[in-house]
């Protein structure tokens, strides 16, 4: 998975680098067509996105503000856009589904905050320009610095969380309740 989003993101800064310098060298405001059409796609995956996605995934568009699960809730598999906001989870109550559940959050600026009972196994898969993240006491991040990590036991846990964040600008951070 990591691969397939640095090859993505990576694709798309040679794309602008490779627009930009050819916007020098012949004189030529590919802005004027960019803009627009970076637009009309935004505006294309917003629509079509939920009927892409498999069927128990439940999809979420936020423009503004903070998404808080606390107390008893039922977790399920979740894909959220967020653009200015943050997802915060308190799984320490929730009645959690055995086997893995797919939490996937692309926003622009925001931080993902989750909370874990113990036993539960969580894997935090991030891709930012900017992160500052901890995971159980452990800090990673900086700039453009793709994460792969996962709690120790994740693979033979009967209950597991899988965290994919894509993001410009944000935080990504992971303990259990008793931890600060």
């Amino acid at each position: 998975m990591r691969s397939r989003a640095q090859w993505f993101f990576g694709g798309i800064l040679i794309l602008i680098g490779f627009l930009l310098l050819l916007s020098n060298l012949f004189n030529v405001d590919f802005g004027v067509f960019c803009w627009p059409t970076f637009f009309i796609l935004i505006g294309v995956i917003i629509l079509l996105r939920p009927r892409m996605l498999p069927t128990e995934t439940n999809f979420k568009f936020i423009p503004l503000g903070d998404v808080r699960r606390k107390g008893e809730w039922q977790v399920q598999p979740e894909e959220f856009w967020i653009l200015l906001g943050s997802l915060y989870l308190d799984l320490s109550e929730a009645k959690l589904p055995r086997g893995e559940t797919t939490y996937r959050i692309f926003s622009f600026i925001g931080d993902v905050r989750v909370y874990l009972p113990e036993g539960m196994g969580v894997s935090v898969s991030n891709i930012a320009f900017i992160s500052d993240d901890r995971y159980m006491g452990m800090k990673r991040g900086g700039l453009f610095v793709p994460v792969e990590w996962s709690s120790e036991g994740y693979e033979d846990a009967e209950r597991k969380l899988r965290i994919e964040r894509y993001s410009f600008l944000g935080s990504v951070k992971v303990r259990r309740p008793k931890e600060s």
